[in-house]
């Protein structure tokens, strides 16, 4: 594991279960709900009644909230527990994409992830049920199936969802950067803000992403993160995007932390605690620069040779810098694809 200093809180390989132990040693299954299934049309490895966690510490429970869990793509109301649910494979990117890491001096780091063959097919449901969990809590979703069926819960679920190609677009790569950032580091984004739109197709103000990771006494790091989705990229949107995360000292924007911390309030438990810290650090300012990690996101068909590294390489020595592209095809197609099927539910 990482040092508590470390503000990127990469996990080493080390620190990983081997694939063939995974189901053994990195989840742990807390409860069971044969009710109701979440899936298009019978796929399978769906269930919205397996209530699945990530170990990576002990699990404490209290109303409302579970903390030391990661991973995490949505909760399940059930017996008074609000249970954070798992519906995907924990490596689904690794089972999606080759990943190359290239790491430039102690601060930064880039990864390059291409598509492998027959990839994306297999951890299509898994993609599809994480961008679902985004934009609703996947408890509502299935008490809508159960009260009203699937056509209309899927109806509730559709007036979520953006319906613009460029909304689509932004919004996927800004779900996918969150889930990238989890995987890759201790980072936890501890709020969905997709779900707190004010319409279907506006852009949320403020940064794209905000990961969180308390580290005991010696205080909180801070993830600051932009994420960018294009069929083609030019050079001027990664610039435009190291801008962002230069604004404001290099901190997260004092609204967008306030809103992230509201939300962990209003969940009520150990959130609270740390929402609370977090609008600590909005009257006070007193996240050092070394304690908080820029990251850039990149979704894309074509990335100019060199861009990413080239701005990795000019970024300031004050932040730790974690820079990630996706390369994949028929970007389009690709993102349509998993917004139609979002919106679908099945009719079984």
């Amino acid at each position: 594991m990482p040092s508590s200093t470390d503000g990127a809180a990469e996990r080493s390989s080390a620190s990983r279960p081997c694939a063939s132990r995974r189901a053994a040693s990195r989840f742990a299954l807390i409860a069971w709900r044969p009710d109701v299934t979440l899936g298009n049309r019978g796929s399978s490895g769906c269930l919205a009644s397996c209530i699945l966690f990530h170990r990576v510490g002990p699990l404490e429970f209290h109303a409302g909230h579970c903390v030391r869990s990661q991973l995490i793509i949505g909760t399940l109301n059930h017996r008074n527990i609000n249970a954070r649910i798992i519906l995907k494979d924990a490596i689904v990117f690794q089972s999606w994409c080759n990943i190359n890491k290239l790491r430039q001096g102690g601060k930064k780091s880039l990864f390059t992830l291409s598509e492998k063959d027959g990839g994306r097919a297999k951890v299509m449901t898994a993609l599809v049920n994480t961008v679902r969990s985004h934009y609703d809590d996947l408890g509502h979703i299935s008490d809508d199936i159960r009260e009203l069926g699937f056509p209309r819960a899927a109806e509730i679920l559709r007036q979520r969802l953006p319906q613009r190609p460029r909304a689509r677009s932004g919004e996927i790569g800004e779900i996918l950067a969150t889930e990238f950032v989890e995987f890759v580091t201790d980072f936890v984004v501890p709020v969905r803000r997709l779900r707190y739109k004010d319409g279907r197709d506006m852009a949320l103000r403020g940064d794209d992403f905000i990961g969180v990771q308390e580290i005991g006494s010696k205080g909180i790091l801070l993830l600051k993160g932009e994420a960018k989705s294009r069929q083609r990229l030019r050079r001027s949107v990664v610039d435009q995007a190291r801008v962002s995360l230069s604004s404001c000292d290099g901190r997260p924007t004092p609204i967008s932390l306030l809103f992230v911390a509201d939300r962990l309030i209003e969940f009520g438990g150990s959130s609270k605690e740390l929402g609370r810290k977090l609008r600590q650090q909005v009257a006070h300012c007193s996240v050092e620069s070394d304690r908080i990690t820029h990251t850039i996101f990149v979704l894309s068909e074509d990335v100019p040779r060199g861009s990413l590294r080239k701005d990795l390489e000019a970024a300031d020595e004050d932040h730790r810098h974690i820079s990630a592209c996706i390369l994949i095809s028929g970007h389009g197609e690709f993102v349509n694809r998993i917004y139609e099927e979002v919106g679908d539910l099945g009719d079984d």
